[in-house]
């Protein structure tokens, strides 16, 4: 009877046990390992970017200019025909959100996966 009222007055439908706390954990971890870092995401895009011929510059620490985005990314992105059209120049981007927004410097547009996993 007392486990009854208890059920019918509970604000919580549910409840987790250990077992159900640590699955949730481990997959937490797991998550955050496999996740894209930005130096691992800036590393690869300098490297393309600059074989494709476009030019980059470091403006502050993390945060960069591109001059110069190659017609050929441009094209190839608007076929695709996915997210934002791509321009051909920025003032700033950056890999980390962190650097998004730099006190007294333009905001960085954020190059990163959508999905890290």
């Amino acid at each position: 009877m007392y486990a009854a009222l208890l059920e019918t007055r509970s604000l919580v439908a549910q409840t987790l046990d250990l077992s159900q706390i640590e699955r949730i954990r481990a997959d937490m971890e797991r998550y955050a390992a496999c996740r894209l870092q930005p130096h691992y995401i800036q590393a690869f895009f300098l490297q393309a970017f600059e074989s494709l011929g476009g030019a980059i510059k470091e403006r502050e620490a993390g945060r960069y200019r591109i001059t110069h985005v190659p017609a050929a990314i441009r094209e190839r992105a608007q076929a695709l025909g996915k997210g934002l059209p791509v321009l051909r120049q920025y003032e700033r981007v950056c890999f980390d959100k962190e650097l998004i927004g730099v006190s007294g410097k333009p905001l960085a547009h954020l190059f990163a996966p959508v999905i890290p996993c």
